[in-house]
């Protein structure tokens, strides 16, 4: 087999960018635009959450399945990125133009685009995602291009947090979405230059009932699922909540909100290198247990800073290196789940695992949410008030500084149990089981 050359995993860590871009402006703002700016009631934003969560239940293993059983001249993953970049562009530009303001209507339209945004990203992210661990198969190949491709994301999400409070305010939200939109199109179809498809299915694949039924057994994956499960609900909480922060608590403009977002993000970028680092000394599963003890200590400090800059910095420095952390994880983590999973079944089902893992990791949305929305009207959150209750201050300190620590202990518990390590992550590392 052929070694994936640096240009190849380059080109496709591009892809990072492209992923990044209309999912962190979609989880960073989406609840800020429709909740704070277009006065959608709680009640009306709460049930959109939820039903769509229940089609994103569906759709992504089996989107996954199907990609797997994909045979064409061009391979499995290749067609269904090249079709759907398009129109999950145009859907990352709609999310921000709803034309209308009445309730029943806005909310209409909010359900629908959003399960339209959920449908596309799923396709060409999941079959763009599953393409690392068949294409990278070592674990040096696999923390290089898992580097690589988290700078990409990294940066996209710095483009897409910091500067988006300054395109909005400035532009407005339909200018945002364009930006969003092109942005997302053009780095996919870079990214497609370096896709490199190397396994060919030997059989027919096993059926999506019982492939399903085996993963959902498979203890390897479910602690792996949980743990990021609560990686992400942390990274999208702590991005959700910041706007609410910055506006209520600090009183501050979108200047400064995109000045903090940025500060974090580059923190992250900074420490992928010593993470990365950490994980091929101590293994990945270390690493994450690691990044999340990290994360207990310093999300709580949210809960006490003022509006000085000396503290924010310090605070935001901490929490970006715990993010860091959380975000080099998953990826690696999940390769060796399917590394397992082919010695024992003989197929690689790359796409039906990220599916699945797409539909647990976007179970952050319903999670934040429905956590957001409660918290906010238990503490007297009012989005006619330019200032808040102290109570609602209070609240959205808990948001920022509390959810995210506990999340963290349910994740150390969830590495805890995870199976691939020791002695049995060194023979599966090597292909020795």
């Amino acid at each position: 087999m052929d070694k994936p050359i640096f240009d190849k995993r380059l080109i496709w860590s591009v892809g990072g960018f492209g992923s990044t871009i209309p999912y962190v402006i979609f989880s960073g703002f989406i609840t800020y635009f429709y909740i704070d700016i277009m006065k959608l009631p709680l009640i009306y934003y709460t049930i959109g959450i939820v039903l769509f969560s229940i089609w994103n239940a569906i759709n992504d293993p089996l989107f996954g399945y199907y990609s797997d059983k994909t045979r064409s001249r061009w391979g499995r993953r290749y067609p269904w990125i090249l079709i759907f970049t398009t129109p999950l562009g145009i859907i990352s530009w709609l999310i921000w133009t709803p034309p209308f303001k009445e309730a029943t209507l806005l909310f209409a339209y909010f359900l629908i685009i959003i399960v339209l945004f959920d449908t596309f990203y799923t396709i060409v992210v999941l079959n763009w995602t599953a393409l690392f661990p068949e294409m990278f198969q070592t674990i040096e190949e696999r923390t290089t291009a898992n580097t690589l491709r988290n700078i990409f994301v990294m940066i996209g999400t710095i483009v897409g947090l910091a500067s988006a409070p300054l395109i909005y305010s400035t532009y407005g939200w339909n200018t945002l979405g364009i930006v969003s939109g092109l942005l997302t199109i053009t780095t996919f179809l870079i990214s497609l230059i370096g896709c490199k498809e190397i396994y060919q299915p030997k059989r027919e694949s096993i059926g999506f009932i019982e492939g399903l039924k085996y993963s959902l057994i498979n203890k390897s994956f479910i602690t792996f699922a949980a743990f990021s499960l609560t990686a992400q609900f942390t990274t999208d909480m702590l991005t959700a909540v910041v706007p609410f922060y910055n506006k209520y608590v600090f009183g501050w403009s979108e200047n400064e909100l995109s000045l903090i977002l940025f500060l974090t993000v580059l923190t992250s970028i900074i420490v992928f290198y010593p993470w990365s680092k950490l994980q091929a000394k101590i293994t990945p599963l270390k690493a994450a247990i690691a990044s999340c003890i990290w994360g207990i200590f310093a999300y709580p400090l949210f809960l006490l800073i003022n509006p000085d800059w000396t503290l924010v910095l310090i605070t935001i420095v901490l929490a970006g290196i715990g993010l860091g952390g959380l975000i080099v994880a998953p990826d690696v983590l999940i390769s060796y789940v399917i590394d397992e999973d082919e010695i024992k079944t003989g197929e690689r089902r790359e796409g039906l695992y990220f599916g699945i893992h797409g539909f647990v990791i976007r179970l952050s949305t319903i999670l934040q949410g429905v956590t957001i929305s409660s918290v906010l009207g238990f503490y007297g959150y009012n989005p006619n008030l330019e200032t808040q209750p102290a109570s609602a201050i209070l609240g959205i300190r808990i948001l920022m500084g509390v959810v995210p620590a506990i999340a963290m202990i349910f994740g150390i518990i969830a590495l805890l149990l995870h199976p691939i390590k020791g002695e049995y992550f060194e023979k599966l590392k090597n292909k020795l089981i």
